[in-house]
């Protein structure tokens, strides 16, 4: 078994590793780290431990549970970490790590390489995908803007092809509480109401979430 600084290293390397990828698909330099988004030390900072104890965290319940379905979700996570580091670098979500990833989780779910059939896959990502679209054009009637980005709606396509339409409900709620909890602070200090908000990091922050603690959860709330 891992020790803790093992996991801890892991974590590290592999973080560090989707930041660069994060890089690649944004056009900046590899080794560039820091999202612009975040231009405090101690914030940056705060961000990346939490950033690299998700990880390892994943790592460590995936390698406890001895499950078959680690590798799929290892590829979710890293698609996750990538979307959390662009969409606060540029407000942008790349389609590589959702749209274009959104059959891979059909595929494995088919090849029972995730604990949901094949059409619950399917109906997890029409169910996201028609559920952000409604709110995107509610908001804009509402707003007379867009509340959310194109890349909202992919990234939510592609959590509910990993985790079906439970976990993509899931992840929309939690993800909206987060934002909530985090940015609402945020605004009333600096009196802003015009505040951008990179919502693909609450969104992804809550699938790694559902995919933790999946099981306490389906069994809360679907016991039978």
């Amino acid at each position: 078994m891992l020790s803790l600084f093992s996991f801890y290293f892991l974590s590290y390397f592999f973080v560090n590793l989707f930041f660069g990828i994060g890089n690649f698909l944004i056009g900046r330099p590899i080794h560039t780290r820091t999202p612009r988004f975040f231009k405090a030390g101690f914030i940056y900072n705060s961000i990346d431990v939490i950033l690299k104890a998700v990880l390892a965290w994943s790592l460590f319940w995936c390698l406890k549970q001895h499950s078959s379905y680690w590798p799929s979700y290892f590829l979710m996570f890293a698609a996750l970490i990538i979307t959390i580091f662009t969409d606060l670098e540029t407000f942008l979500i790349s389609r590589y790590v959702t749209l274009y990833l959104i059959p891979v989780g059909w595929a494995l779910s088919m090849f029972k390489l995730l604990p949901i059939s094949p059409i619950e896959s399917i109906l997890g990502s029409i169910f996201g995908l028609v559920l952000l679209w409604t709110v995107k054009k509610i908001a804009s009637r509402l707003l007379q803007e867009d509340g959310l980005g194109q890349g909202d709606i992919d990234l939510i396509a592609f959590i509910g092809s990993f985790a079906g339409p439970f976990g993509c409900w899931i992840s929309v709620i939690f993800g909206s509480l987060l934002a909530c909890v985090l940015i609402l602070p945020y605004a009333l200090f600096y009196k802003t109401r015009n505040l951008k908000i990179p919502f693909g990091v609450f969104l992804s922050l809550g699938a790694m979430a559902f995919v933790i603690f999946q099981t306490p959860l389906l069994n809360f709330f679907m016991p039978l």
